[in-house]
């Protein structure tokens, strides 16, 4: 009865818990942009990789960060000024 009794409380207690939501600041060029922009790749992509990782990985947010037409060296120089606001996250790419 006991055995049972503490299976019980276990298992309530794991399930009380809820993970904690992950927020990924995704900062590039056209690859990264076109994830919220299909129609602007005629509709060949259905979903870009960043909808795919956070479909696959629960608990996990994105904020898209990308530039069409820019290079990561003119993204690397423009974050922290008015163009690109560097906002908090659990992890950058």
């Amino acid at each position: 009865m006991r055995k049972c009794l503490l299976l019980l409380i276990v298992v309530c207690l794991m399930a009380s818990f809820k993970p904690a939501k992950i927020t990924w600041l995704a900062i590039g060029d056209s690859i990264t942009y076109l994830n919220d922009h299909p129609s602007e790749t005629g509709n060949r992509v259905s979903k870009g990789y960043l909808t795919r990782v956070t479909d696959q990985l629960s608990g996990i947010t994105y904020i898209n960060k990308g530039y069409n037409g820019w290079t990561s060296g003119g993204i690397a120089a423009e974050i922290g000024y008015p163009t690109i606001s560097a906002e908090t996250a659990a992890f950058y790419h």
